[in-house]
C-alpha cells in the first residue's frame, strides 16, 4: 500500500503580502487616548478592566514594533496605567 504524497504540485504558494497601513492611521494608533476618553473606566467591571488592559498592552507592543520578550512588561505597565485611571476621581 502506498501513501499519497502531500507535496504541492506546480508552483509553491506565494507568501501573503503585508497589509500596509496608511500613515495617518498608524500615527493615530501610536498616540495615547485622551484622558477624558478614558474617564468611563471608573465603573469598569473585571471583564471591562481586562479588555482595557489588553488593549493598552497591545498598543504598547505596537509602539515598540512587537519585538519579542517584552510582553509581560507591556501587560504590567498597561495594568498600572488602567488601574491609575480607575482610581482617579472624575473631573468636573
Amino acid at each position: 500500500m502506498s501513501v499519497p504524497s502531500i507535496e504541492p504540485k506546480g508552483k509553491p504558494a506565494a507568501k501573503p503580502k503585508a497589509i500596509s497601513t496608511p500613515k495617518a492611521v498608524k500615527a493615530a494608533l501610536m498616540r495615547k487616548a485622551p484622558v477624558d476618553a478614558t474617564r468611563s473606566l471608573l465603573a469598569a467591571s473585571p471583564e471591562e478592566r481586562y479588555r482595557h488592559v489588553s488593549q493598552a498592552a497591545y498598543f504598547r507592543a505596537l509602539r515598540r514594533g512587537f519585538t519579542e520578550g517584552q510582553e509581560m512588561d507591556d501587560w504590567l505597565e498597561a495594568e498600572a496605567e488602567v488601574d491609575a485611571l480607575l482610581s482617579k476621581p472624575p473631573a468636573d
